[in-house]
């Protein structure tokens, strides 16, 4: 009988040719390499598939060929139902790793005790050229050591990244992802795996590359507001909301945040240009608007300033 793997990588792939390649070879180029790769072509209309096909030869990399499309969410509980490893993390097709990222992460983990790791996480902007590690958070500063933080503080600073989880958790929940979600299907059930763990662990090394490109989802998705309705009243709808008022408060606090944050640059741009009329719609539309482009104002105007320094 086959060793288990020590981490299952779960990787939704759709529409991925260009990309794929690059992410599969991170994976290969890993420093610690005792993983499998579960790749879900979800009905592509392109090449993935056979792109994929060419790294089959190592038996670490397993490909599923769904027979409808499933979404990200849906792709994603493909890959978690064969899954064989003590943990599991996620690469988004389009994405790449730094090559100790794994080692890394599983170091942490066994130093700590912690069964939720996650890294900081940098872009690359596929037009620019240009890379930047990202803030974690719209509330927290990026954390210059190991930090822990709840699952309330977590929620509060919605806590953005790809963790590493251990799947004991996940099985023993029957945790999957909820389908149809089509932003924020990770968050969710990440928050229901924190729960349990209690707890995260933050690294202060972004060894998670995200892409950006024109085709984006988060390019797509960032002023549908629509969706982002749709994931906070299932987040909110679900038994660990409904148990936990704090956790609820939290979840309703980010929810509001998250509205802003999504006009804030239409609103800023209507107030720029006198547009009055329209900044009033914004506001009535998402309040918390204002009280996010008030906070931010002083930070624009020293940027202006300092050319002239």
């Amino acid at each position: 009988m086959a060793q288990r793997p020590l981490v299952s990588i779960l990787t939704p792939a759709y529409k991925a040719e260009p990309y794929i390649g690059q992410a599969i070879e991170s994976v290969l180029a890993q420093t610690m390499p005792d993983w499998e790769l579960i790749i879900v072509e979800d009905c592509s209309p392109d090449n993935t598939a056979q792109v994929v096909e060419r790294y089959l030869d190592d038996p670490r990399i397993k490909l599923i060929r769904n027979e409808q499309n499933l979404g990200e969410c849906g792709a994603r509980n493909r890959a978690l139902d064969v899954a064989q490893g003590e943990w599991i993390t996620l690469l988004d097709a389009d994405d790449w790793y730094e090559p100790q990222r794994l080692e890394r992460l599983l170091h942490i983990a066994r130093d700590t005790g912690e069964q939720v790791v996650i890294d900081l996480w940098r872009t690359y902007n596929d037009e620019t050229g240009q890379s930047q590690v990202r803030r974690m958070s719209p509330v927290y500063p990026n954390p210059s050591r190991l930090t822990r933080y709840s699952v309330y503080q977590y929620v509060y600073g919605h806590i953005a990244g790809q963790p590493l989880m251990h799947h004991r958790l996940i099985r023993e929940h029957h945790l999957h992802y909820i389908p149809g979600i089509l932003r924020g299907g990770d968050y969710i059930f990440q928050i229901q795996v924190i729960y349990r763990a209690g707890c995260v662990i933050v690294a202060p090394e972004a060894l998670y590359v995200y892409r950006v490109h024109p085709n984006s989802v988060i390019r797509q998705l960032r002023t549908d507001l629509s969706r982002t309705h749709t994931l906070y009243h299932t987040l909110l709808s679900l038994p660990e909301m409904q148990q936990d008022a704090r956790l609820r408060k939290m979840a309703l606090i980010d929810y509001r945040r998250e509205l802003g944050l999504q006009r804030l640059h239409e609103f800023r741009q209507a107030i720029k240009r006198a547009r009055l009329r329209e900044a009033l719609h914004i506001y009535r539309e998402v309040p918390s608007v204002l009280g996010l482009y008030l906070r931010k104002l002083p930070e624009s105007i020293i940027r202006r300033l300092k050319p002239q320094a």
